[in-house]
């Protein structure tokens, strides 16, 4: 299952006026769009209303700067458009969540997305809080405070995804509390073009993929292997190895004990001799 952590506006298929299949901005599926001119009528209870002299299915009419609306085969909703820039939903820069994200995380993770546009600290305490309803869910086992279950989780995921998430859980809770004004590393978050929001959120993704995703379809595709090329399990003990190099946990066979050499005795007439 690839990862949904890439932002979908720098896609080959990103939402363009006219197009007739794009990622769509409100589901973010690859879908068919079906399109509409509006035009101002002034005397309309909605101010908007439906040009129906204009020709659907293209969403350029005779009229390129009017305003229009796309509707998204997949998810029925409809994004509105003024020439070819898109008025609602508003953009939005950030990683969409993993469709294989536990409900109750994605909700909080939307969100976070969602207002980060408009505020950086509010999308630093969100993410936050979807990391932590996250972990609550996929690792019921790991207790205590957010930042012990975390260190609890390094065994099981790369280097360099526990310490961005390690800077979230930082960034998150410095965010929430008012208490960033000389901290350094929520300055950067803060400040640059959300760039760096955008990497704390994706690391959101990346645990998904690597504790929930991954596993699914690794445990899908082994059943499906024949009884034959089914690996024989060895019987000697397994034990966790740091890699430096790869900066991994690995599992490599215990060594094997060497037994020392049984001393000989050897019995005669004056006694006994150890040889």
């Amino acid at each position: 299952m690839a990862s949904t952590s890439n932002s979908i506006t720098n896609s080959a298929d990103s939402p363009t006026r006219g197009a007739s299949k794009f990622h769509c901005p409100r589901c973010g599926a690859l879908a068919q769009q079906e399109w509409e001119d509006f035009v101002i009528d002034k005397g309309a209870a909605t101010v908007f209303a439906r040009d129906d002299s204009s020709t659907r299915s293209t969403g350029l009419g005779s009229r390129p700067n009017t305003w229009t609306m796309s509707t998204c085969f997949a998810c029925k909703r409809g994004t509105v458009w003024r020439g070819a820039q898109i008025m609602f939903p508003q953009a939005n820069p950030f990683p969409m969540g993993h469709s294989a994200m536990p409900s109750n995380a994605a909700e909080l993770y939307e969100e976070a997305r969602s207002v980060a546009v408009v505020s950086r600290r509010a999308g630093a305490a969100l993410g936050r809080a979807a990391l932590e309803s996250l972990l609550g869910e996929v690792r019921p086992q790991f207790t205590g405070r957010l930042d012990d279950r975390i260190a609890a989780l390094q065994p099981e995921v790369s280097l360099g995804l526990w310490q961005i998430l390690s800077v979230l859980r930082h960034t998150g809770n410095k965010a929430l509390h008012g208490s960033d004004i000389s901290d350094g590393l929520v300055t950067v978050v803060m400040d640059d073009d959300g760039s760096t929001l955008g990497l704390l959120l994706g690391a959101i993704n990346d645990l998904v993929e690597e504790l929930v995703a991954r596993p699914a379809q690794a445990v899908e595709l082994f059943a499906l292997l024949p009884e034959g090329g089914l690996p024989t399990p060895s019987a000697r003990p397994v034990c966790l190895r740091w890699s430096l190099q790869r900066s991994v946990w690995t599992r490599s066979p215990r060594p094997s004990r060497q037994r020392r050499p049984r001393r000989k005795v050897e019995m005669g007439a004056e006694g006994v001799s150890a040889g």
